[in-house]
């Protein structure tokens, strides 16, 4: 059986790779994170010395599930979920809030150690390699592969001498990128340049935040792997300036042009390694080729959505997602 762990029922990609494995009749379920408070019934049980898993939708021992599917999971906090309840005091949902979040999450461990032994597509980050972009940015420096000078400070003046050693700069989340919602608008952290001028305007300490040294692209590249097999997409985002250093600060009104494309042999080998050495064996791959024709590796994401690059390329990634999951659970 195929275990499918996502975070909510309108996962889009989650549900299109469903679509391909009820046309092959595959033996799957699905638990979301976000249905646990109050929507299904999740229980991991020692009886008679065997685990089982029994939800709402089925109780089966764990021996019959062969591949776990981790696609993605619940992570945001439970003070937005108690802010909801006016018989707890406005004082107490915070530090209530962090404690069914530290609760949940420990729940949530359990579910994944019963699960360890099982084949997994995507580990979850407890049985790997940290994925931070700065520890990924070292290990690929480390395998050969070219990066950006990289700082991670809190410092004005350390900050200062970077700009003063590699030019022009951009900053970037240090962690996922997140998006603040405001009444029925959205705002993003997208990746954003840094100015000599606005430089004067920060104070002596700020909150620790990541700087890259700014490399001219030709284009960039999103390529989606799975176990083995890279599916890359050319995006020619420089031509515009709204997405010159973000190709997420999308123009729908006027697409920005993307191809299939096939990173160079030695590039895809060196990315591989990486990957073998981060024990990831799926995930989105973002590199920038410089205008100095080099190619530069950014940052992997081994929860990465790739719908965006199954479809203008034609990949149909879903239908290759579940071939994958069916052979695996065969």
């Amino acid at each position: 059986m195929i275990l499918i762990l996502s975070s909510a029922n309108n996962e889009e990609t989650t549900n299109y790779v469903i679509d391909w494995l009820k046309k092959y009749k595959a033996d799957f379920t699905r638990i979301n994170g976000h249905d646990l408070e109050s929507d299904s019934d999740v229980d991991v049980s020692l009886e008679n010395s065997n685990l089982l898993l029994n939800t709402s939708l089925f109780k089966k021992p764990l021996d019959k599930i062969k591949i776990v599917w981790n696609r993605k999971w619940r992570d945001d906090d439970f003070y937005f979920f108690l802010n909801e309840n006016k018989l707890i005091k406005p004082y107490l949902r915070k530090q209530l809030g962090g404690h069914l979040s530290s609760e949940f999450f420990a729940g949530t461990r359990a579910l994944q150690i019963a699960l360890k032994s099982k084949k997994w597509l995507t580990k979850p980050a407890y049985f790997r390699h940290s994925t931070s972009k700065f520890d990924v940015i070292k290990a690929a420096k480390s395998i050969g592969l070219s990066v950006p000078n990289t700082l991670v400070t809190n410092n004005k003046k350390a900050l200062s001498r970077f700009m003063v050693k590699n030019g022009s700069l951009i900053t970037k989340s240090l962690s996922e990128m997140e998006i603040f919602l405001l009444k029925k608008s959205g705002y993003a952290l997208y990746t954003s340049q840094i100015l000599r001028h606005e430089l004067n305007n920060y104070p002596d300490r700020f909150f620790p935040s990541l700087f890259q040294q700014l490399i001219e692209k030709e284009y960039e590249i999103r390529a989606f792997y799975l176990a083995g097999t890279f599916y890359s997409m050319a995006i020619f985002s420089q031509s515009r300036n709204s997405t010159k250093f973000d190709f997420r600060e999308y123009d729908f009104l006027n697409p920005t042009r993307q191809i299939p494309y096939k990173l160079p042999t030695k590039i895809e080998k060196k990315l591989q390694k990486l990957l073998q050495f981060l024990d990831i064996n799926c995930g989105s791959i973002d590199l920038i080729r410089g205008i100095d024709g080099e190619y530069y590796f950014l940052e992997i994401n081994p929860s990465g959505q790739f719908g965006m690059v199954s479809i203008p390329c034609n990949y149909f990634l879903e239908d290759v997602v579940a071939k994958y999951l069916v052979n695996e659970d065969n």
